[in-house]
């Protein structure tokens, strides 16, 4: 049985940004981020653990007698080359995280099915590369892996191969991986439940806590808490210990050599126990003086931080306040991780704040200039509030202090006693998360994709797809294959609204319309009174033209061959003018959603006479034998050149 050791990582510096770091002793290493590390000198031994889950700073177990010297030099010239990449800025950080974990399970693979040889030269290099290609196509057709996560796997695994080896063209004569749309998951929608928990916690901490350290408040401070959780007066005490608050009902944190110094304090209540109260509490464990002593302590520490408002505690939930925001800000903006952490920052946002660009009702443009660019970003009127008031929280954290990004951190768990500010890292979100769950342990961990989703569809359903898709800085294509995927309780009751209007749209065929008027592609049932079928319709319904009826409420049509004509003829005619469209997202903003709307309508007559539709289908599409109305149209745009 192979027997595994760990092996000891110690500092060793190569010219790489604060974010990486490179761990090893001798032949040992460990590329090292803020929040995990890559084992980098595993792969020094041809026998170690493929185990994922470890602690920052904490190596792969290893097969010691399994050294190989020539793989060694190998792993210490392909960290240099890595060093490089992100030294030079040819790559970022996140770019060298993501490519090199994909690589370490590829070099897993290698020594595990007879490639131990695979960065000897460019020969093993290719034979190691195709049977990979074919183990990740293997793993694709018994569904046990997403087909784009195992082409971007294949990808980055022959994007490091090809420039570390210097091979030319690794990929020639291998049956790739090809990423396709139709495997794209769109991001869900959080549940309004889910959002609306996450929002009500960060706006809780955030909110007390700037009254707490901002406006100077004293301790004991009452914060006020989320009302669905029912607790007592629905707020919570503050303290400056080290456990600064008790959830109810809850247990106390044990420390290790005795009773806590914070026994003393009455977090049910927001003051410090009598003597009577903690010796009939305590009184067996502890003697009369050590509870009386515990209980001075308790009135020392609230004097103190009374006293000195930059103490360590109150910079400590301040830090707490700036992770809550940034969620807020998120939910509010929809940016990405990447995009929130390095937000520039300068003296003309607060003249941007009290001067915001008005470009549409309910939102604010705010623009301003940092490092010689013009950053932009908006947010709700609401909104505006919060951040004028995280500004003040940033400026009681730095004191005085200069720093360029808009978010501040500081290193380590004691914040006050680090004078030089740090950047936040992607990871906060995840991390605040695990505050917030002390709180209550069920809150949905809502994350930042899923906040950009929850914002488009927000925007979607109170404008239109292609402004969600301007505001949120991305194509028409990327808005409707990533982010418009909806919740899953919308799609319930949008799905339910569906299948009641088309049921009321389409008409038995003998059921006969009282005061109906015969339209170009249908019926209408009350000419000249116009209304929406839902609260929002990508067309504005109107009496001119089809269009505006197929989302009208007044909007019906028979189940018949004369009707089922007339909508396959107007989608003829709109198919043959699609070309006039500039680009797909033009296409699917004038063209797409009408289309849709008709199909949605032809597969309800379907249902009803799938034989009639399909001849009808064959007649208009393949022999062009159109309703009167929209031959004449054809024939018109055919003598302008439109078709």
């Amino acid at each position: 049985m192979t027997e595994f050791a760990s092996r000891p990582v110690e500092i060793h510096k190569l010219p790489l940004p604060a974010e990486v770091q490179i761990l090893h002793p001798e032949l040992a290493l460990l590329l090292y981020y803020k929040s995990h590390t890559i084992d980098v000198g595993a792969l020094c031994y041809l026998r170690r653990r493929t185990d994922r889950r470890r602690r920052p700073g904490q190596g792969r177990q290893v097969d010691l007698s399994s050294f190989s010297l020539a793989r060694a030099e190998r792993v210490r010239a392909w960290i240099e080359f890595a060093s490089q990449a992100v030294a030079s800025g040819r790559q970022k950080v996140i770019t060298v995280d993501s490519f090199h974990r994909d690589f370490i399970a590829f070099m897993d693979w290698c020594d595990g099915n007879g490639h131990s040889d695979v960065l000897d030269g460019e020969t093993p290099a290719r034979v190691a590369f195709r049977a990979y290609v074919e183990h990740l196509r293997r793993l694709v057709s018994q569904h046990e892996l997403n087909n784009n996560s195992a082409a971007s796997d294949q990808n980055h695994c022959r994007d490091i191969l090809s420039e570390f080896l210097g091979i030319e063209c690794l990929d020639r004569g291998v049956n790739l991986l090809m990423k396709r749309a139709i495997f794209d998951t769109p991001t869900p929608v959080p549940s309004d439940d889910a959002q609306g928990k996450v929002i009500a916690w960060c706006q809780c901490l955030f909110s007390g806590i700037s009254d707490l350290v901002v406006d100077e408040k004293p301790y004991p401070f009452a914060m006020t808490v989320p009302e669905y959780l029912h607790w007592p007066g629905n707020r919570l005490w503050l303290f400056p210990s080290e456990q600064w608050c008790k959830i109810p009902d809850s247990p106390f944190q044990r420390r290790k050599g005795g009773l806590n110094d914070h026994i003393a304090h009455d977090y049910d209540n927001g003051t410090i126990y009598d003597l009577d109260i903690l010796t009939a509490k305590y009184g067996e464990r502890c003697t009369a003086k050590q509870l009386m002593a515990r209980r001075s302590y308790a009135l020392l520490q609230i004097k103190a931080a009374n006293r000195h408002f930059r103490s360590r505690r109150r910079v400590e939930r301040a830090l707490l306040a700036v992770k809550t925001f940034m969620i807020l800000f998120v939910a509010a903006t929809g940016m990405n991780p990447a995009q929130v952490v390095a937000l520039p920052w300068s003296t003309e946002l607060d003249e941007a704040l009290d001067n915001p660009l008005t470009e549409r009702q309910g939102f604010r443009s705010i623009k301003y200039r940092a490092n010689n660019r013009t950053v932009h970003f908006e947010i709700g009127v609401q909104f505006m509030p919060h951040f004028r008031r995280y500004l003040e929280l940033r400026r009681y954290l730095l004191d005085g202090c200069e720093f360029e990004l808009l978010f501040v951190g500081f290193r380590g768990s004691r914040p006050s006693n680090i004078t030089v500010p740090l950047p936040q890292t992607r990871e906060i979100f995840a991390n605040t998360y695990k505050i917030l769950r002390r709180f209550d342990g069920s809150l949905p961990k809502v994350m930042p994709r899923q906040w950009r989703a929850a914002k488009q569809d927000h925007l979607v359903r109170h404008h239109d797809v292609h402004t969600a898709a301007r505001l949120m800085q991305h194509s028409i294509r990327t808005a409707v294959r990533k982010y418009s995927n909806g919740s899953e309780m919308m799609h319930q009751t949008e799905m339910g609204n569906f299948l009641t209007q088309v049921e009321k749209v389409v008409l038995a065929r003998d059921d006969l319309l009282e005061h109906g008027e015969t339209r170009s592609i249908g019926l209408c049932a009350s000419p000249n009174h116009p209304s929406p079928i839902s609260g929002h319709v990508p067309v504005t319904p109107d009496c001119k033209g089809p269009e505006g009826c197929l989302f009208c409420g007044q909007y019906r049509v028979h189940a018949d061959e004369v009707d089922t004509r007339k909508l396959l003829s107007c989608r003829y005619c709109i198919r043959k003018t699609s070309h006039l469209a500039s680009s797909q997202e033009q296409f699917d903003r004038v063209f797409g959603v009408v289309l849709n709307r008709i199909g949605f309508i032809l597969s309800e007559i379907g249902h009803r006479d799938a034989t009639m539709v399909a001849r009808i289908e064959r007649e208009v599409d393949v022999e062009g034998e159109l309703d009167p109305y929209w031959t004449i149209k054809l024939e018109t745009l055919m003598e302008l050149d439109l078709v």
